[in-house]
């Protein structure tokens, strides 16, 4: 009988330490599919969060694009309008028109191989029409006339 008590007994310690070891194993299950679960749900936020930022960084680039566009369209306006003004003409049209009968004497005297009688300092920037754009007065040395 004592025999039988101490392999009840061992038995039991056994099946308590098998109980043990199952109930551990269960919680670490439990434990491993909430972290899974919660791995899931952070990489599916990351994600999201990474397709957002991208978004954002093309309005971005489009944006940046569009100022550049404007500022350089600013800065066109305003060197044609002091080259304008300091040719002495009253429309863009009027510039534009100067501008190509001068592209096209360039072109004419390269044609004829004269590029040399050219001073090409003197294209474009004779005295007669010198204007101050800042304040928008004549210059010195301006014929008034």
């Amino acid at each position: 009988m004592v025999v039988l008590a101490t392999a009840r007994v061992s038995l039991w310690l056994r099946v308590r330490s098998f109980l043990s070891y199952a109930v551990v194993l269960l919680l670490i299950v439990g434990v491993a599919d909430r972290l899974a679960l919660e791995k899931q749900r952070l990489e599916a936020a990351e994600e999201a969060t990474e397709e957002e930022l991208i978004q954002l960084q093309q309005q971005l680039n489009e944006r940046l694009s569009r100022l550049m566009r404007l500022r350089r369209q600013k800065r066109q306006l305003y060197e044609k309008g002091a080259e304008m003004l300091n040719r002495g003409l009253a429309s863009m049209d009027a510039l534009e028109e100067a501008e190509r009968l001068e592209s096209e004497a360039v072109v004419s005297a390269q044609s004829v191989m004269v590029t040399d009688l050219i001073d090409w300092n003197a294209v474009g920037s004779s005295s007669d029409y010198l204007f101050d754009v800042a304040d928008g007065t004549p210059s010195e040395g301006v014929a008034h006339g």
